[in-house]
């Protein structure tokens, strides 16, 4: 503490940064007097990365992923307005894809099973023949609807489905390689989809819905975000005090005296 002291004024700004691993932040903060700015996890569930300051000077401190490919956090330390993170997540999703083909060997598939593929009348006990029963079902499903993986990212609206990505990504291929009237007939059906989908998010609107509810469910088809805004520092007795301010006339009078009232008018002439 004392060797902080000596290295600064008050006008200096001592900054210590970096990971610390396993030291404890309270005893760095106690042991040099510095403050420290993070409160979130940097790796995982664990703060291991700190940034202590002799004087704050940044009031907002973020934790975000870091650019660079490591497992900790970057830590972005600022003033002014909120930032708002726009990095790009991408997550992997499990879909099992339907197409009228598909469904067409399904259904006549399914016309040529003999009854005893799907109830073993050898099996006599009923969980044993639900879990036969179930065994085949799923192995009916991964041979005519095997499971595909796709990735979705935090910037695909939120009807893009995983079905609706892979038929945007088979109508790009189509388009590229020069089958135009595929890629658009894969075209109506991406439109459908969107559309059957956006018509199922505003099903829980009725007429006794309010307008946030409204406009809420509207952004969220459209895909406009809403970005929050910063913490305004007027409250509301400082509204008051200047609504009451331009309000009030400096020059009223509390008893004004009556005016003169001209009671001689003229008379106009009527014929």
């Amino acid at each position: 503490m004392s060797s902080i002291e000596c290295l600064s004024n008050n006008s200096d700004q001592i900054v210590l940064a970096g990971d610390f691993n396993s030291l404890q932040a309270n005893y760095i903060s106690e042991i040099t007097g510095l403050q420290d700015l993070v409160i979130c996890p940097t790796r995982g569930n664990n703060i291991l990365d700190h940034v202590f300051v002799s004087n704050k000077l940044h009031d907002k401190v973020k934790v975000i992923k870091s650019l660079t490919f490591t497992d900790h956090s970057a830590i972005v330390a600022y003033n002014g307005q909120v930032k708002v993170c726009t990095t790009k997540t991408r997550q992997k999703h499990t879909f099992r894809q339907k197409t009228p083909a598909r469904n067409a060997a399904y259904l006549s598939h399914l016309a040529n099973i003999p009854s005893a593929d799907l109830c073993d009348p050898n099996i006599l006990d009923v969980q044993e023949s639900f879990d036969h029963f179930y065994a085949y079902a799923l192995n009916l499903l991964d041979t005519f609807f095997p499971i595909k993986a796709i990735t979705l990212t935090s910037f695909d609206p939120d009807y893009i489905t995983p079905e609706i990505k892979a038929l945007l990504r088979k109508k790009n291929s189509l388009m590229h390689k020069g089958q135009l009237e595929k890629a658009a007939a894969l075209s109506d059906k991406i439109g459908y989809l969107i559309t059957k989908y956006n018509s199922k998010q505003l099903t829980h609107l009725s007429p006794a819905s309010d307008t946030f509810d409204l406009w809420a469910a509207v952004k969220k088809v459209t895909g406009k975000k809403t970005f929050t805004q910063t913490q305004s520092c007027v409250d509301a007795d400082m509204l008051n005090s200047h609504y009451a301010s331009v309000s009030t006339d400096t020059d009223y009078i509390l008893n004004p005296t009556l005016n003169q009232i001209i009671t001689c008018l003229l008379s106009p002439s009527l014929t």
